[in-house]
């Protein structure tokens, strides 16, 4: 278990030098394209796991008009699985109890000469880049325009973080 732990700490703090740490992003961090289940995060607020990830939960499901109409049980990890995998996400993207919608999937971005499979996600005054490196591993990238961040500059940030773990074998 210790070892397990001390892992996943240093996976936290790999997310945290290459997301929230350039300023580019306000949380960032890994999951499995198996299953979407988060397994490290890190954020600017130093609560990465709170921003990132939360239990299964239930929300409203709405209807055309904008009215609920019942409620939806939210696995997260599936809506992110769901989402790289199809390109779409009906329910929306849930990354901490936040719902994002899937603006644009694209396949297979070059970048640095590798390509990867990208799905860009938005909320009110912020969203999050998805991006699976040709091993399986997404990471989740989010930026907050309240904190000055960008969609161009937290991709940016999140494609460079794809590459060096290509070369880490992930």
């Amino acid at each position: 278990m210790a070892e397990e732990q001390a892992g996943t700490e240093e996976w936290d703090t790999l997310c945290q030098d290459w997301l929230p740490g350039t300023g580019y992003c306000s949380a960032g961090g890994l999951c499995s394209a198996e299953d979407g289940v988060i397994y490290a995060a890190a954020s600017n607020s130093h609560k990465g796991w709170a921003v990132l990830y939360r239990d299964d939960h239930e929300q409203d499901e709405l209807g055309e008009d904008g009215n609920p109409i019942g409620k939806v049980t939210i696995n997260e990890g599936s809506t992110i699985k769901k989402a790289m995998e199809e390109g779409s996400a009906p329910n929306g993207v849930w990354i901490g109890g936040v719902k994002y919608k899937v603006v644009r999937p694209e396949k297979n971005v070059e970048y640095n000469g590798i390509m990867y499979d990208t799905v860009m996600c938005a909320r009110p005054k912020g969203g999050a880049h998805l991006i699976k490196t040709p091993k399986g591993t997404i990471i989740v990238a989010v930026y907050d325009e309240e904190k000055e961040q960008s969609a161009g500059n937290s991709r940016t940030c999140a494609l460079a973080f794809a590459h060096h773990l290509n070369f880490l074998g992930c």
